[in-house]
């Protein structure tokens, strides 16, 4: 048996009242899980950041040499579009779901259809 299998039929002998009866109920403050929650999500957010900043510090440091007709002045906002990344990231990564939630709130002529395409097996040819 492998090891998703035995996974799977003991979650499936427990039932999700079992399984996740613990982030639904009201208990899900006292557990382990809500204690280091802000704990890893803290450490996930700094080592991305670190991430983005040496992205950052290496596209600048790989910059040609500045022109004499373009000022200093192009440099800084150079460096505040790379400031602006993770604030772009989540504004636009956000986008498709608001449209998406918005589209099912709004229904009728709005509402994006869900048509399931028909499949079929190919028949082989036998030789």
């Amino acid at each position: 048996m492998l090891v998703a299998e035995a996974v799977g039929r003991t979650l499936a002998a427990l039932g999700p009242r079992d399984v996740f009866g613990l982030i639904g109920s009201g208990n899900f403050h006292n557990s382990l899980l809500s204690y280091n929650l802000p704990h890893v999500t803290r450490i996930i957010i700094d080592v991305s950041m670190i991430g983005v900043a040496t992205s950052a510090m290496t596209s600048i440091f790989l910059l040609p040499p500045r022109p004499a007709y373009i000022g200093r002045i192009s440099y800084l906002w150079y460096i505040l579009e790379w400031l602006l990344i993770p604030i772009t990231l989540i504004v636009f990564g956000a986008l498709p779901g608001l449209e998406a939630q918005t589209r099912l709130m709004l229904g009728g002529k709005y509402r994006l259809g869900f048509w399931v395409t028909p499949k079929s097996r190919a028949k082989a040819n036998t030789v």
